[in-house]
């Protein structure tokens, strides 16, 4: 099955981790119109300097400083 085909309008998407890639991801998951979670490892603070005007901007669900089972749990895909 294709990419493609997983991420459509309504899919709920969790992220692992918000990188070069993870940034890719999210622009694509977006345009697609899926439901996008970010979880990255950075700690708060960090994560939110470095990407805390990209999640507001977009109005993303994230966390960080881990990848919880909780907040993974729900989505439809997940990609590392």
């Amino acid at each position: 099955m294709k990419a493609q085909a997983l991420i459509q309008k309504g899919t709920t998407v969790c992220i692992l981790g918000l990188g070069v890639t993870g940034r890719a991801a999210l622009r694509y998951c977006l345009a697609r119109g899926a439901k996008v979670r970010v979880s990255d490892t950075r700690d708060e603070t960090r994560f939110l300097e470095e990407e805390g005007a990209l999640l507001a901007q977009k109005s993303v669900e994230w966390e960080a400083g881990k990848h919880s089972p909780e907040f993974c749990s729900g989505c439809e895909v997940l990609l590392p």
